[in-house]
């Protein structure tokens, strides 16, 4: 089980990839890739959620509605902005720096993505 969504956002594809890493680690982990090099990524916790008895009957779907939440926050802190220093470094390494300062400048558009 997981999310992906593939963004368009400041000129580029962004890929979004959220995922349950299993009951072993009991972690949710979400990353961001652009031209298939990791920009970031969240890794999220519900052990809590294996010690209490009586969430262990609804777990999966309380593990599906924390992926959800953690793939809508990623995907906005894109969206808004937040990773955009680290988008520039990436670019950079990809790209000469004023080529990346040109692929920033460059008005962006977002894709409007209901995960109901």
């Amino acid at each position: 089980m997981g999310y992906e969504h593939n963004i368009n956002y400041k000129t580029r594809v962004f890929s979004l990839i959220t995922t349950d890493l299993g009951k072993r680690t009991s972690i949710i982990k979400s990353s961001i890739f652009i031209k298939g090099r990791l920009l970031v990524s969240i890794e999220k916790s519900y052990e809590h959620l294996l010690e209490n008895p009586l969430k262990k009957t609804i777990l999966q779907t309380l593990v599906v509605s924390l992926m959800k939440k953690q793939h809508k926050k990623i995907m906005r802190n894109l969206i808004d902005s937040e990773y955009d220093d680290l988008i520039f470094k990436l670019l950079t390494k990809i790209y000469n720096k004023e080529q990346a300062k040109k692929e920033l400048k460059l008005k962006w558009q977002k894709e409007i993505i209901n995960l109901n």
